[in-house]
C-alpha cells in the first residue's frame, strides 16, 4: 500500500534538518515510515498504561521482552532529543583514552558466552542497530573497567553510566572529525553515537550493551547477540556484564574509529578495518548465519539491479517473507531492515551510496565486493 501525504514546506525543512544530523535516515520515505511506527508504538503504550501503575510496569516489561528484534523500540528510545539546542547547553564529558586502550589477554577476566536461541541464529539482526564500530568502542571500555576492578564481571548499571558518558564524548569528537574530513551523510563516523540527553544515551546503551530481559532472562543487545558479552543476575538482584573470549579478540583488533580517529585524532576513511570486517564475517558465519546471509542477499540484490531504495525495499520484503520467515513483518520493519543492512554494508566498505538529486543510488565497491565471501 502506498499513501500520498501532503507536507508543507516548513515541515519538510524541519525533516531535512533532522536527516542532515542523523545519517541513519536514507530517504524521506524511511523517515516517514519510522515516524508512523513510532506513533503506533506510542498509542499502544498509552493503552498499556490505562491500568494500575503496577500493571503498567508489567505491560511495559512485556512489550520490551516480546520479540525485541522485531518490534519498534519505544518512542523515547528512538527519538533524538532536540531540546539541547533550545535550552541551556549540556556539558559534554571528556573522552578518556585510557578506557579505550586495547585489552590484555588475561583468561581470568573473560566469561563464557551466552547461549543463542536456534531461531535467533537463523534470522538477521535488528535493523535499527546499523553500525558495528560502536560495539568495539563499548567492548574496549567494558574490558578496561574489568581490568581496573581485577574481575571478570562488572556492574551493568555502573558500566552503562561510564559507556554512555564516554559515547557522548566520542560523538562530539567524531562529529568534529566528520566535519574536518567533509564526510557525507551515510559515511560519517559519528553515526550511531548518542547526543548528551538521557534518551539518546539510553538508546545507545540499550542497543549495544543491552539489558537482561526480566521475562525471558536472556541478555539482549548487539554485543550479547554476537556473544561478545554475557550477563548474569547476582543474589543482590544486580545485573553484571562481562566480556567473552571472542569479544576480547574483536576488541583487540586495531580499530580505525577508536585507535585512529578517537585516540590518535587521525582521519580514517572508514570506521571498520578490513581485518575487522573479515573477523566479523567469520564470526557471523559461526554465530549468526542469518545476519550474514541477509547481508549477502542485499549485496547480490544490488549487483543484480536493485540499486534504489524502493527496488531494494521490494527485494528485502521478499527475502524476509519467504526466506528469513520473520515474524510480525510490517512495512516499517522492512524499511528499517533495508536501511540497517545498507548502513552496515557501507561501514564494511562493500556498498557505496551516491545521490542523483534527492534520490539515493546504491552500488558495489569493487575493492570490497568480495569481503563477505560466498
Amino acid at each position: 500500500m502506498e499513501l500520498i501525504v501532503p507536507i508543507d514546506e516548513r515541515t519538510r525543512r524541519r525533516i531535512d534538518l533532522i536527516m542532515s544530523r542523523d545519517s541513519s535516515y536514507f530517504s524521506l520515505d524511511d523517515f516517514v515510515v519510522r515516524a508512523i511506527l513510532n506513533q503506533l508504538t506510542l498509542e499502544e503504550s498509552r493503552s498499556a498504561r490505562s491500568g494500575s501503575s503496577m500493571e503498567a510496569r508489567l505491560a511495559s516489561q512485556v512489550t520490551l521482552d516480546a520479540a525485541p528484534r522485531w518490534r519498534a523500540m519505544s518512542p523515547k528510545q528512538l527519538q533524538v532529543s532536540q531540546t539541547t539546542s533550545s535550552s541551556a547547553a549540556v556539558e559534554v564529558p571528556r573522552l578518556d583514552p585510557r578506557r579505550l586502550a586495547q585489552l590484555n589477554d588475561s583468561g581470568d577476566l573473560m566469561v563464557l558466552p551466552p547461549e543463542v536461541d536456534a531461531r535467533d541464529r537463523g534470522i538477521p539482526l535488528w535493523g535499527q542497530i546499523s553500525r558495528f564500530a560502536p560495539g568495539i568502542f563499548s567492548l574496549r571500555i567494558l574490558g578496561n573497567l574489568a581490568r581496573e576492578k581485577g574481575a571478570a564481571w562488572v556492574d551493568l548499571e555502573s558500566a552503562t553510566g561510564v559507556v554512555s558518558d564516554q559515547a557522548v564524548a566520542a560523538r562530539a569528537a567524531l562529529v568534529e572529525n566528520d566535519e574536518v574530513n567533509e564526510r557525507e551523510r551515510g559515511y560519517q563516523l559519528s553515526t550511531g553515537f548518542p547526543q548528551p540527553d538521557k534518551v539518546s544515551k539510553h538508546r545507545f546503551t540499550n542497543q549495544y550493551l543491552g539489558y537482561l530481559a526480566p521475562r525471558a532472562g536472556r541478555p539482549q543487545g548487539l554485543l550479547s547477540e554476537l556473544c561478545f558479552v554475557n550477563m548474569r543476575k547476582v543474589e543482590s538482584g544486580r545485573v553484571e556484564i562481562g566480556v567473552t573470549e571472542r569479544g576480547r579478540k574483536f576488541a583487540n583488533l586495531t580499530s580505525p574509529l577508536v585507535d585512529s580517529a578517537l585516540i590518535s585524532k587521525g582521519s580514517p576513511e572508514t570506521g571498520l578495518s578490513k581485518e575487522e570486517v573479515e573477523f566479523l564475517t567469520a564470526h557471523l558465519k559461526d554465530s549468526r548465519p542469518g545476519e550474514l546471509e541477509f547481508l549477502r542477499f542485499v549485496v547480490k540484490s544490488v549487483a543484480e539491479g536493485s540499486g534504489t531504495p524502493s527496488a531494494l525495499l521490494e527485494a528485502t520484503e521478499r527475502y524476509l517473507t519467504e526466506i528469513a520467515v520473520m515474524p510480525t513483518l510490517t512495512p516499517a520493519i522492512v524499511s528499517t531492515m533495508r536501511a540497517g543492512a545498507v548502513s552496515k554494508l557501507v561501514e564494511f566498505g562493500v556498498v557505496a551510496i551516491s545521490k542523483e538529486g534527492a534520490r539515493s543510488h546504491y552500488s558495489l565497491k569493487e575493492e570490497g565486493a568480495t569481503l563477505l565471501g560466498g
